[in-house]
């Protein structure tokens, strides 16, 4: 019978949403959040057509910066592109990989994250 109110006790926990009740499991999923209204703003601003460059094959000298790269949806991986003509794109990375391979590989340079061995 004392499992039956303990159980009874952890389920009014669970539906309680304060921080203390839920181990600050409300903190990560604003952290999740944030994260995710992050990724809608590059998915709202980088919707420029890119039909003046579809049939263009080196991108490198036309591509002003690789603003980010994101999975998306249905687990496409994206990278937000800023051309030089100011258009902000979003294009598989399969397409940009073959299309400005050296703008990719120092956006990654660029965000590498250091460790120091001693």
């Amino acid at each position: 019978m004392g499992t039956g109110k303990k159980r009874g006790r952890s389920s009014a926990v669970a539906g309680c949403s304060s921080r203390a009740a839920n181990g600050g499991r409300s903190s990560q999923k604003r952290k999740q959040e944030e994260e995710e209204d992050f990724a809608e703003d590059y998915e709202e601003t980088h919707v420029d057509s890119m039909n003046k460059y579809e049939d263009v094959r080196d991108w490198e000298d036309l591509v002003a910066s690789v603003d980010t790269i994101e999975r998306g949806r249905e687990d496409v991986l994206m990278i937000y592109l800023t051309m030089t003509g100011g258009e902000k794109v979003a294009q598989p990375a399969d397409v940009v990989y073959r299309r400005c391979p050296q703008k990719v590989l120092k956006f990654y340079e660029a965000h590498l994250k250091w460790r120091l061995t001693v």
